[in-house]
């Protein structure tokens, strides 16, 4: 397992779920995608919610304490600069979470549009 924060977000899970989406069809149709596009969004604000919080943690550390040069220097060699690589792979987690979460609100819209009289719920993440 990688540390917190050192690995990007699978693009190919958005990728699966748009396929799972657009694979459903027949009766019931509807319920499923509904059913998928709910564990889909719990899955994801999940994961934004561990993520935000882990970013919440580190955006006091890397302020960098009022000191001489020196210690300035050694602060960041030796504390700032990995919570520093882990604040940016966050945040670009959650950059492409969000992008894959536009891609996959496309899908269910054109899926649910597919489907005569099939209106989906399409849960908030924040």
């Amino acid at each position: 397992m990688e540390p917190a924060g050192t690995a990007a977000t699978n693009p190919a899970y958005f990728s699966e779920l748009t396929a799972q989406i657009n694979a459903i069809q027949g009766t019931g149709a509807c319920a499923e995608i509904q059913r998928v596009v709910n564990l889909a969004f719990a899955s994801i604000q999940a994961e934004l919610t561990s993520i935000r919080n882990e970013i919440a943690k580190l955006v006091p550390i890397v302020a960098i304490p009022s000191a001489s040069p020196g210690a300035i220097v050694t602060w960041i060699t030796n504390f700032v600069a990995p919570y520093e690589a882990a604040l940016v792979a966050f945040n670009a987690q959650v950059s492409a979470i969000i992008s894959g979460v536009a891609a996959l609100a496309a899908a269910i819209g054109a899926a649910a549009a597919r489907l005569v009289g099939c209106t989906i719920t399409i849960p908030t993440v924040a």
